[in-house]
């Protein structure tokens, strides 16, 4: 998939090549040369999988960097709720999306355990499943609503939690 961002990482990995070859040419020293060759080769190989496979990325940021929660603002107070293993953070609209590594099955399955044990410790008044939207709808107090999206087109693994304003929608 290309965007404006492969621009920039095309221009970043011919950078980093044009480096190499620069360093290449004026190390006198075999050695290095070969030192160099074994070092920058995989690291242009890594960097080349990272940025223009997303699926690799997802996957490098599922074990670094996996969010393992998401916490839902309301009156000075803060809900934090679980997300699934290895669910990474993809971008901010509205709504928060994130890429579960499992299927919406699983992500259902896991949201609908932590969403009784959430209503069981008090924490949220009530949740329904709308099978329509394909989304949980979360109420926490009469006027303060979420809803945890399953999105189930072209990538089945992505899930959105939107926080909804009830006094706006009336």
């Amino acid at each position: 998939m290309w965007g404006l961002g492969s621009i920039f990482y095309s221009v970043l990995i011919g950078i980093l090549i044009l480096l190499i070859l620069l360093l290449t040419i004026s190390s006198k020293n075999k050695k290095i040369l070969k030192y160099e060759i074994i070092v920058f080769i995989p690291l242009i190989i890594f960097s080349s999988f990272y940025f223009f496979n997303r699926e690799f990325q997802l996957e490098i940021k599922s074990y670094l960097s996996p969010n393992k929660e998401h916490t839902v603002f309301y009156d000075n107070e803060k809900l934090k709720i679980e997300l699934p293993d290895k669910s990474v953070w993809l971008f901010k609209t509205p709504t928060d999306v994130y890429h579960s590594k499992y299927s919406v099955k699983y992500c259902k399955k896991y949201f609908e355990y932590n969403l009784k044990k959430l209503r069981k410790d008090k924490k949220i008044s009530n949740y329904t499943y709308n099978n329509k939207e394909s989304c949980y709808i979360v109420t926490i107090k009469p006027k303060i609503i979420f809803k945890i999206n399953f999105i189930e087109n072209l990538d089945t693994r992505r899930f959105s939690i939107t926080e909804v304003d009830v006094d706006k929608n009336r």
